[in-house]
């Protein structure tokens, strides 16, 4: 019985250590740490590539990035392409997409580090919107954990917010 008392209060320290560690090293720069660079660029919709794992979510309009096989269709908006960017991007800092932002507005195309609440894991997110100068205006959106192998449908939800907020500026386009 002595035994197994040693060794729960060696796995509590050991877990307090880390925590400690978490703490005082700072969760963003450690998840960094772990995730390779903390700035993987952009999401190349033109030779879209995936996860393979359940920790990503792509949108991308019909007919377009078929061979990466998106979640969904994207949604076509009434707007210009520059007044969807505008509110894409205003968006995201709203929804806390905002940590090292990279926008290149030629290519109407943002990249972005989100951290879930929580445990604060860095997940890319590229977002760009394509269409002519007087609409309709298509979304893509790629979202993808750079830790781990699920995110329990973190990546899913946030596109779907952003989505929704965009909603809720802009009319949908006619198929």
């Amino acid at each position: 019985m002595k035994s197994v008392a040693v060794y729960i209060a060696s796995v509590a320290g050991v877990l307090l250590a880390a925590y400690a560690g978490l703490a005082l090293y700072g969760r963003d720069q450690a998840w960094d740490a772990l995730a390779d660079t903390p700035d993987p660029g952009a999401y190349d919709f033109v030779a879209p590539v995936r996860s393979g794992k359940p920790n990503d979510y792509l949108v991308c309009p019909a007919d377009e990035c078929t061979a990466a096989l998106p979640e969904a269709v994207a949604p076509s908006y009434a707007g210009s392409p520059e007044a969807v960017f505008a509110a894409l991007q205003e968006v995201m800092v709203a929804e806390g997409i905002a940590e090292a932002p990279s926008t290149d507005a030629p290519a109407r195309k943002v990249s972005a580090i989100a951290r879930t609440p929580l445990m604060r894991f860095p997940d890319r997110v590229t977002a760009m919107v394509s269409g002519d100068a007087d609409g309709p205006s298509s979304v893509w959106i790629y979202s993808a954990s750079r830790i781990g192998h699920s995110d329990l449908g973190t990546n899913r939800r946030r596109v779907q917010s952003l989505i929704g907020e965009l909603d809720a500026r802009f009319s949908r386009a006619a198929p």
